[in-house]
């Protein structure tokens, strides 16, 4: 309070001193491979109007979720337990699958790594490529075990097995079948309001190179894949 309000204008001001007479958009306005603009400087004006049931930072759509990739259920528990008393509040666990490496699938594996948490309230989430339909009846059978309702249950199984082709290069399973093997998760989830089954990441294809409008385009692409299944 015990400072006037400083305004663009001011900014701008300064920035034009400093440029000495040098073209402002070319010297600090960046461009995507999409040709989206990227400005020097942000503020509260350039947001856009919230958009209705968009979750925000405030609401219940953001979770602090740290990946766990270890192979030892009791090394990973203790590393889940120091990132949950460190301020995490959500926890994806990497299953060893064709491609990567992580923990078993089987129910003691998942109990012994999640030992501790409150099942009820800190949302689990898989990273298990094709292992994911064994992975997400291991997690749904230590749920019931822990005594957590299908209704308390949180978590995301995040299947999604083009992603997972294009990042390995293969399949146990053909295309059409797997996305059958993906329609038949949704059907088992749908006691779990809490619990998503598929996913739709757009990380992948950023890794790859792609720009804004392909990452975009690619995601809907396997959503739309998703839905027809």
């Amino acid at each position: 309070a015990d400072f006037s309000a400083a305004s663009a204008e001011q900014w701008r001001g300064l920035v034009e001193k400093i440029l000495k007479g040098a073209d402002f958009d070319k010297r600090l306005v960046a461009k995507t491979a999409d040709g989206l603009a990227i400005k020097p400087l942000y503020t509260r004006a350039d947001a856009p109007p919230a958009a209705a049931g968009c979750p925000t930072a405030r609401g219940l759509g953001w979770e602090i979720r740290q990946l766990h990739a270890e192979h030892d259920p009791a090394k990973a528990n203790a590393a889940i337990l120091e990132d949950l008393a460190g301020g995490v509040n959500a926890i994806t666990l990497q299953i060893a699958a064709p491609g990567w490496f992580g923990l078993d699938y089987t129910g003691p594996s998942l109990e012994r790594a999640l030992k501790g948490v409150l099942l009820d309230v800190c949302p689990i989430a898989l990273f298990a490529g094709e292992y994911t339909p064994d992975a997400a009846g291991s997690l749904m059978a230590l749920w019931r075990k822990s005594g957590v309702s299908d209704a308390q249950a949180k978590g995301a199984f995040n299947y999604g097995p083009l992603a997972t082709l294009a990042m390995t290069g293969a399949l146990y399973q053909p295309i059409p079948k797997a996305l059958a093997i993906a329609a038949d998760l949704i059907a088992k989830t749908a006691g779990y309001p809490g619990v998503t089954a598929l996913v739709a990441d757009g990380n992948l294809w950023h890794c790859a190179g792609a720009s804004e409008a392909q990452e975009l385009g690619l995601i809907l692409a396997e959503v739309v894949a998703y839905l027809r299944a």
